[in-house]
Protein backbone atom coordinates (compact mmCIF):
# COMPACT_ATOMS: atom_id res chain seq x y z
CA UNK A 1 0.00 0.00 0.00
CA UNK A 2 3.13 2.55 0.95
CA UNK A 3 4.42 1.49 -2.17
CA UNK A 4 1.63 2.51 -4.18
CA UNK A 5 0.85 5.83 -2.31
CA UNK A 6 4.03 6.41 -3.36
CA UNK A 7 4.29 5.52 -6.95
CA UNK A 8 1.01 8.19 -7.22
CA UNK A 9 2.98 10.78 -5.36
CA UNK A 10 5.81 10.79 -8.14
CA UNK A 11 3.40 10.80 -10.87
CA UNK A 12 2.11 13.47 -9.51
CA UNK A 13 5.42 15.79 -9.62
CA UNK A 14 6.66 14.40 -12.44
CA UNK A 15 3.41 16.02 -13.94
CA UNK A 16 4.19 19.43 -12.37
CA UNK A 17 4.48 22.14 -15.26
CA UNK A 18 8.25 23.35 -16.21
CA UNK A 19 9.65 25.79 -19.09
CA UNK A 20 13.07 23.86 -18.00
CA UNK A 21 14.43 21.80 -15.47
CA UNK A 22 12.09 18.85 -14.04
CA UNK A 23 9.62 20.04 -11.25
CA UNK A 24 9.60 16.78 -9.52
CA UNK A 25 11.13 16.75 -5.88
CA UNK A 26 11.40 14.49 -3.05
CA UNK A 27 8.95 13.87 -0.27
CA UNK A 28 10.15 15.91 3.16
CA UNK A 29 10.39 12.62 4.74
CA UNK A 30 12.81 11.49 1.91
CA UNK A 31 14.43 14.80 2.42
CA UNK A 32 14.68 13.81 6.19
CA UNK A 33 16.01 10.53 6.04
CA UNK A 34 18.61 11.78 3.51
CA UNK A 35 19.57 14.60 5.85
CA UNK A 36 20.28 11.97 8.58
CA UNK A 37 22.13 9.85 6.96
CA UNK A 38 24.56 12.53 5.84
CA UNK A 39 24.78 13.79 9.63
CA UNK A 40 25.87 10.55 10.60
CA UNK A 41 28.85 11.25 8.87
CA UNK A 42 31.17 13.60 10.90
CA UNK A 43 34.17 13.71 9.23
CA UNK A 44 32.03 15.12 6.17
CA UNK A 45 29.97 17.69 7.69
CA UNK A 46 32.97 18.85 9.69
CA UNK A 47 35.07 19.46 6.77
CA UNK A 48 31.89 20.98 4.84
CA UNK A 49 31.58 23.47 7.83
CA UNK A 50 35.09 24.22 7.86
CA UNK A 51 34.54 25.69 4.65
CA UNK A 52 33.84 29.24 4.75
CA UNK A 53 31.57 29.30 1.54
CA UNK A 54 28.04 28.38 0.98
CA UNK A 55 28.11 24.38 0.23
CA UNK A 56 24.79 22.63 0.09
CA UNK A 57 24.78 18.84 -0.72
CA UNK A 58 21.50 18.49 -3.05
CA UNK A 59 19.55 15.74 -4.40
CA UNK A 60 18.61 14.15 -7.97
CA UNK A 61 16.07 16.84 -7.57
CA UNK A 62 18.30 19.73 -7.01
CA UNK A 63 16.80 19.84 -3.08
CA UNK A 64 19.11 20.82 -0.19
CA UNK A 65 20.01 18.05 2.16
CA UNK A 66 22.62 19.45 4.12
CA UNK A 67 23.60 22.99 4.09
CA UNK A 68 27.37 23.85 6.02
CA UNK A 69 27.45 26.59 8.62
CA UNK A 70 28.49 29.35 6.01
CA UNK A 71 25.19 28.64 4.22
CA UNK A 72 22.84 28.72 6.84
CA UNK A 73 24.96 32.21 7.81
CA UNK A 74 24.79 33.54 4.39
CA UNK A 75 20.80 32.49 4.25
CA UNK A 76 20.25 33.60 8.30
CA UNK A 77 18.11 30.50 8.93
CA UNK A 78 19.29 27.03 10.73
CA UNK A 79 19.49 24.38 8.54
CA UNK A 80 16.28 22.41 9.19
CA UNK A 81 14.50 25.44 7.82
CA UNK A 82 16.99 24.93 4.35
CA UNK A 83 16.32 21.52 3.64
CA UNK A 84 13.88 20.61 0.86
CA UNK A 85 14.36 23.70 -0.91
CA UNK A 86 16.32 24.43 -4.39
CA UNK A 87 19.10 27.07 -4.34
CA UNK A 88 16.96 29.60 -5.78
CA UNK A 89 14.15 29.53 -3.27
CA UNK A 90 16.97 29.91 -0.81
CA UNK A 91 18.08 32.95 -2.21
CA UNK A 92 14.16 34.25 -2.68
CA UNK A 93 15.23 35.13 -6.56
CA UNK A 94 12.16 36.18 -8.79
CA UNK A 95 12.30 34.11 -11.29
CA UNK A 96 11.88 31.02 -8.88
CA UNK A 97 8.77 32.59 -7.16
CA UNK A 98 7.33 33.60 -10.81
CA UNK A 99 8.11 30.11 -12.21
CA UNK A 100 5.60 27.52 -12.57
CA UNK A 101 7.46 24.70 -10.19
CA UNK A 102 9.93 26.85 -8.21
CA UNK A 103 13.58 27.21 -8.90
CA UNK A 104 14.46 26.01 -12.30
CA UNK A 105 11.05 25.70 -13.85
CA UNK A 106 10.50 29.02 -15.05
CA UNK A 107 11.76 30.12 -18.94
CA UNK A 108 14.27 32.41 -17.23
CA UNK A 109 15.94 29.65 -15.68
CA UNK A 110 17.49 28.75 -18.89
CA UNK A 111 19.84 31.15 -18.62
CA UNK A 112 20.80 30.53 -14.47
CA UNK A 113 24.01 29.84 -13.85
CA UNK A 114 22.97 28.38 -10.59
CA UNK A 115 20.69 25.96 -12.44
CA UNK A 116 22.78 25.08 -15.45
CA UNK A 117 25.66 24.26 -13.41
CA UNK A 118 23.49 22.06 -11.22
CA UNK A 119 22.30 20.23 -14.16
CA UNK A 120 25.75 19.42 -15.49
CA UNK A 121 26.95 17.95 -12.30
CA UNK A 122 23.92 15.72 -12.68
CA UNK A 123 25.25 14.88 -15.84
CA UNK A 124 28.35 13.80 -14.11
CA UNK A 125 30.41 17.18 -15.02
CA UNK A 126 32.17 19.51 -12.83
CA UNK A 127 30.85 23.05 -14.10
CA UNK A 128 31.39 26.43 -13.01
CA UNK A 129 29.36 29.41 -13.71
CA UNK A 130 28.55 32.87 -12.74
CA UNK A 131 24.96 33.60 -11.27
CA UNK A 132 22.67 36.79 -11.71
CA UNK A 133 19.31 36.75 -8.94
CA UNK A 134 16.77 39.72 -8.98
CA UNK A 135 15.11 39.18 -5.54
CA UNK A 136 12.79 40.98 -3.28
CA UNK A 137 13.30 41.50 0.14
CA UNK A 138 12.61 43.70 3.34
CA UNK A 139 15.13 45.92 1.45
CA UNK A 140 13.19 45.94 -1.18
CA UNK A 141 14.61 44.99 -5.31
CA UNK A 142 18.20 43.36 -4.99
CA UNK A 143 20.72 42.17 -7.10
CA UNK A 144 23.54 39.74 -6.30
CA UNK A 145 25.80 37.94 -8.02
CA UNK A 146 27.06 34.57 -7.39
CA UNK A 147 29.86 32.18 -8.43
CA UNK A 148 28.66 28.73 -8.72
CA UNK A 149 30.68 25.78 -8.84
CA UNK A 150 28.98 22.19 -8.81
CA UNK A 151 30.84 18.79 -8.43
CA UNK A 152 28.99 15.18 -9.06
CA UNK A 153 28.86 13.98 -5.58
CA UNK A 154 27.77 9.75 -5.21
CA UNK A 155 26.21 9.12 -2.23
CA UNK A 156 23.90 5.96 -1.17
CA UNK A 157 24.36 4.56 -5.15
CA UNK A 158 23.02 7.94 -5.88
CA UNK A 159 24.39 11.01 -7.90
CA UNK A 160 24.15 14.15 -5.45
CA UNK A 161 25.90 17.61 -6.22
CA UNK A 162 27.91 19.45 -4.24
CA UNK A 163 26.89 22.95 -4.69
CA UNK A 164 29.41 25.69 -3.43
CA UNK A 165 28.54 29.71 -3.88
CA UNK A 166 30.86 32.72 -3.62
CA UNK A 167 29.53 35.87 -3.66
CA UNK A 168 31.46 38.33 -6.47
CA UNK A 169 29.13 41.21 -6.16
CA UNK A 170 32.19 43.37 -5.23
CA UNK A 171 33.97 42.25 -7.92
CA UNK A 172 31.40 42.99 -10.63
CA UNK A 173 31.31 46.37 -8.43
CA UNK A 174 34.80 47.11 -9.44
CA UNK A 175 34.98 45.96 -13.10
CA UNK A 176 31.91 48.44 -13.95
CA UNK A 177 34.35 51.58 -11.83
CA UNK A 178 36.78 50.39 -14.23
CA UNK A 179 35.19 50.52 -17.27
CA UNK A 180 33.31 53.59 -16.16
CA UNK A 181 36.23 55.59 -14.93
CA UNK A 182 39.56 54.21 -17.32
CA UNK A 183 36.85 53.61 -20.41
CA UNK A 184 34.06 55.52 -20.66
CA UNK A 185 35.06 58.83 -18.72
CA UNK A 186 39.30 58.52 -19.78
CA UNK A 187 37.24 58.83 -23.48
CA UNK A 188 34.98 61.62 -22.35
CA UNK A 189 37.69 63.57 -20.76
CA UNK A 190 40.23 62.18 -24.43
CA UNK A 191 37.58 64.67 -26.17
CA UNK A 192 38.02 67.57 -23.99
CA UNK A 193 41.66 67.23 -24.12
CA UNK A 194 41.35 67.24 -28.11
CA UNK A 195 39.25 70.23 -28.47
CA UNK A 196 41.14 72.30 -25.66
CA UNK A 197 44.62 71.19 -27.44
CA UNK A 198 43.28 72.68 -31.09
CA UNK A 199 42.06 75.56 -28.89
CA UNK A 200 45.69 76.36 -27.05
CA UNK A 201 47.31 75.96 -30.80
CA UNK A 202 44.91 78.20 -32.14
CA UNK A 203 44.10 75.52 -34.94
CA UNK A 204 40.17 76.42 -34.33
CA UNK A 205 38.22 79.54 -33.11
CA UNK A 206 36.73 78.76 -29.78
CA UNK A 207 33.24 79.71 -31.75
CA UNK A 208 33.34 76.29 -34.10
CA UNK A 209 34.42 73.95 -30.71
CA UNK A 210 32.61 75.68 -27.89
CA UNK A 211 29.31 73.26 -28.36
CA UNK A 212 31.49 69.58 -28.82
CA UNK A 213 33.07 71.24 -25.72
CA UNK A 214 29.88 71.79 -23.72
CA UNK A 215 28.55 68.73 -24.67
CA UNK A 216 31.35 66.44 -23.30
CA UNK A 217 31.96 68.03 -20.44
CA UNK A 218 27.85 67.87 -19.59
CA UNK A 219 28.49 63.88 -20.52
CA UNK A 220 31.53 63.60 -18.19
CA UNK A 221 29.36 64.97 -15.40
CA UNK A 222 26.38 62.80 -16.10
CA UNK A 223 28.80 59.65 -16.25
CA UNK A 224 30.40 60.68 -13.06
CA UNK A 225 26.22 61.00 -11.29
CA UNK A 226 25.43 58.66 -12.69
CA UNK A 227 27.50 56.23 -11.01
CA UNK A 228 27.53 58.38 -7.46
CA UNK A 229 23.77 58.17 -7.36
CA UNK A 230 23.78 54.37 -8.74
CA UNK A 231 26.08 53.75 -5.26
CA UNK A 232 23.88 55.91 -3.33
CA UNK A 233 21.11 53.53 -4.36
CA UNK A 234 22.12 50.90 -3.85
CA UNK A 235 23.21 51.67 -0.09
CA UNK A 236 19.41 52.37 0.51
CA UNK A 237 20.82 56.32 1.18
CA UNK A 238 19.19 57.98 -2.06
CA UNK A 239 16.82 60.37 -0.50
CA UNK A 240 13.86 61.83 -2.64
CA UNK A 241 12.82 65.49 -3.39
CA UNK A 242 9.35 64.74 -4.74
CA UNK A 243 8.05 67.63 -7.21
CA UNK A 244 4.94 68.02 -9.58
CA UNK A 245 6.79 66.71 -13.15
CA UNK A 246 6.39 68.16 -16.66
CA UNK A 247 6.32 65.07 -18.46
CA UNK A 248 6.62 66.61 -21.52
CA UNK A 249 9.57 69.25 -20.38
CA UNK A 250 11.55 65.70 -18.66
CA UNK A 251 11.61 64.38 -22.18
CA UNK A 252 12.62 67.30 -24.11
CA UNK A 253 15.43 67.88 -21.59
CA UNK A 254 16.56 64.35 -21.76
CA UNK A 255 16.50 64.79 -25.58
CA UNK A 256 18.54 67.69 -25.41
CA UNK A 257 20.90 66.42 -22.63
CA UNK A 258 21.57 63.34 -25.08
CA UNK A 259 21.35 64.65 -28.27
CA UNK A 260 25.47 65.44 -28.40
CA UNK A 261 26.53 62.35 -26.58
CA UNK A 262 29.10 60.82 -28.22
CA UNK A 263 26.62 57.51 -28.03
CA UNK A 264 23.93 59.46 -30.13
CA UNK A 265 26.34 59.68 -33.16
CA UNK A 266 24.50 58.85 -36.39
CA UNK A 267 21.39 58.51 -34.90
CA UNK A 268 18.44 60.38 -33.84
CA UNK A 269 16.77 61.19 -30.82
CA UNK A 270 13.00 62.34 -31.18
CA UNK A 271 10.34 63.39 -28.70
CA UNK A 272 6.83 62.20 -30.16
CA UNK A 273 4.58 64.92 -30.64
CA UNK A 274 1.29 63.70 -28.31
CA UNK A 275 3.23 63.74 -24.98
CA UNK A 276 1.71 66.77 -23.91
CA UNK A 277 -0.64 67.29 -20.63
CA UNK A 278 0.75 64.80 -18.62
CA UNK A 279 1.70 65.27 -15.15
CA UNK A 280 3.50 63.11 -12.40
CA UNK A 281 4.81 63.94 -9.10
CA UNK A 282 8.02 62.41 -8.59
CA UNK A 283 12.06 62.63 -8.43
CA UNK A 284 13.20 64.63 -11.03
CA UNK A 285 16.53 63.86 -11.23
CA UNK A 286 15.83 60.09 -10.58
CA UNK A 287 13.60 60.33 -13.42
CA UNK A 288 16.02 62.16 -15.52
CA UNK A 289 18.86 59.48 -15.06
CA UNK A 290 15.86 56.26 -15.68
CA UNK A 291 15.28 58.36 -18.81
CA UNK A 292 18.77 59.05 -19.83
CA UNK A 293 19.67 55.40 -19.43
CA UNK A 294 17.01 54.05 -21.71
CA UNK A 295 17.90 56.21 -24.43
CA UNK A 296 21.51 55.00 -24.10
CA UNK A 297 21.12 51.69 -23.71
CA UNK A 298 19.02 52.52 -26.67
CA UNK A 299 21.00 54.59 -28.97
CA UNK A 300 23.70 51.74 -28.28
CA UNK A 301 20.99 48.81 -29.63
CA UNK A 302 20.31 50.30 -32.50
CA UNK A 303 22.13 50.61 -35.83
CA UNK A 304 23.55 53.88 -37.91
CA UNK A 305 20.80 56.02 -38.79
CA UNK A 306 18.32 54.86 -36.68
CA UNK A 307 16.10 56.99 -34.34
CA UNK A 308 15.79 56.16 -30.98
CA UNK A 309 11.99 57.70 -29.68
CA UNK A 310 10.46 59.11 -26.07
CA UNK A 311 6.78 59.81 -25.13
CA UNK A 312 4.19 59.55 -22.77
CA UNK A 313 1.05 58.95 -22.21
CA UNK A 314 -2.01 59.21 -19.27
CA UNK A 315 -3.45 56.46 -17.42
CA UNK A 316 -5.72 56.14 -14.43
CA UNK A 317 -2.96 55.53 -11.44
CA UNK A 318 -0.33 57.29 -12.63
CA UNK A 319 1.84 57.84 -16.14
CA UNK A 320 3.97 55.83 -18.36
CA UNK A 321 6.89 57.22 -20.05
CA UNK A 322 8.44 54.96 -23.26
CA UNK A 323 11.41 54.31 -24.95
CA UNK A 324 11.33 52.94 -28.38
CA UNK A 325 14.20 51.93 -31.03
CA UNK A 326 13.53 49.79 -34.10
CA UNK A 327 16.02 46.74 -32.92
CA UNK A 328 15.18 43.44 -31.62
CA UNK A 329 16.75 41.56 -28.89
CA UNK A 330 17.68 37.79 -29.11
CA UNK A 331 15.66 35.89 -26.22
CA UNK A 332 18.42 34.97 -24.41
CA UNK A 333 19.34 38.59 -23.47
CA UNK A 334 14.94 39.46 -22.88
CA UNK A 335 15.55 36.82 -20.39
CA UNK A 336 18.62 38.77 -18.56
CA UNK A 337 17.39 42.11 -19.21
CA UNK A 338 17.35 43.61 -16.20
CA UNK A 339 20.36 41.45 -14.12
CA UNK A 340 23.43 43.28 -12.88
CA UNK A 341 26.25 42.72 -14.91
CA UNK A 342 24.90 40.63 -17.44
CA UNK A 343 25.18 42.60 -21.01
CA UNK A 344 26.29 41.36 -24.41
CA UNK A 345 29.07 44.03 -24.56
CA UNK A 346 31.16 42.92 -22.55
CA UNK A 347 33.27 43.05 -19.14
CA UNK A 348 32.09 45.94 -16.89
CA UNK A 349 28.89 46.44 -18.93
CA UNK A 350 25.22 45.70 -18.05
CA UNK A 351 24.08 47.97 -15.35
CA UNK A 352 22.01 50.54 -17.65
CA UNK A 353 18.63 48.43 -17.60
CA UNK A 354 19.63 47.09 -14.10
CA UNK A 355 19.29 50.87 -12.67
CA UNK A 356 16.26 51.55 -14.23
CA UNK A 357 14.29 48.83 -12.68
CA UNK A 358 16.30 49.93 -9.21
CA UNK A 359 15.09 53.54 -9.22
CA UNK A 360 11.93 52.77 -10.77
CA UNK A 361 11.06 50.17 -8.89
CA UNK A 362 12.57 50.42 -5.47
CA UNK A 363 12.58 54.67 -4.83
CA UNK A 364 9.99 55.67 -7.12
CA UNK A 365 6.95 52.85 -6.24
CA UNK A 366 6.95 52.16 -10.29
CA UNK A 367 7.30 49.27 -12.43
CA UNK A 368 9.34 48.95 -15.53
CA UNK A 369 8.44 46.70 -18.19
CA UNK A 370 9.56 46.14 -21.93
CA UNK A 371 8.42 44.29 -25.12
CA UNK A 372 10.56 43.17 -28.41
CA UNK A 373 9.77 42.17 -31.61
CA UNK A 374 11.43 42.21 -35.54
CA UNK A 375 8.37 43.57 -36.56
CA UNK A 376 7.90 46.63 -33.56
CA UNK A 377 11.89 47.10 -32.36
CA UNK A 378 11.98 47.72 -28.43
CA UNK A 379 10.13 49.84 -26.32
CA UNK A 380 10.46 50.29 -22.74
CA UNK A 381 7.66 51.14 -20.61
CA UNK A 382 8.51 52.73 -17.11
CA UNK A 383 5.62 53.49 -14.91
CA UNK A 384 4.58 55.65 -12.38
CA UNK A 385 1.97 56.19 -10.03
CA UNK A 386 0.46 60.22 -10.23
CA UNK A 387 1.57 60.06 -6.54
CA UNK A 388 4.24 58.16 -4.55
CA UNK A 389 4.95 58.05 -0.76
CA UNK A 390 6.47 60.92 1.11
CA UNK A 391 9.80 58.78 0.63
CA UNK A 392 9.73 55.76 -0.86
CA UNK A 393 13.34 55.22 0.62
CA UNK A 394 12.45 54.42 3.51
CA UNK A 395 10.95 51.58 3.35
CA UNK A 396 13.62 49.68 2.90
CA UNK A 397 15.88 50.02 6.29
CA UNK A 398 19.15 48.56 5.75
CA UNK A 399 19.83 45.45 7.57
Amino acid sequence: MVNRVLSIMNQVLLAMPTRFASAARSSPEEIELDYQQLALNGVLTQSLDAVPEVVLILNQHRQVIYANCGACEFFRGRLPELLGLRPGELLKCDTARAAPSGCGTGQACRTCGGVLANLESQAGRKSSYECRILRTTTNGFEALDLKVNCSPFPWQGVSHTVFVASDISAEKHRDVLERVFFHDILNLAGGMEGITTLLAEESVAFEEVKGDLCASASALVQEIRSQQMLLAAEHAQLALDLVRIDASQVLVEVQQSYKNHPVSAEHEIVVAPDTGGLAVTSDRAILSRILGNLVKNALEASPAGSQVTLGCRAEPSGGVFTCHNPGCMPPNVQLQMFHRSFSTKGRGRGIGTYSVKLFTEKYLQGHVTFTSSPEAGTTFNVQLPDSPLPDSSRLFPTE
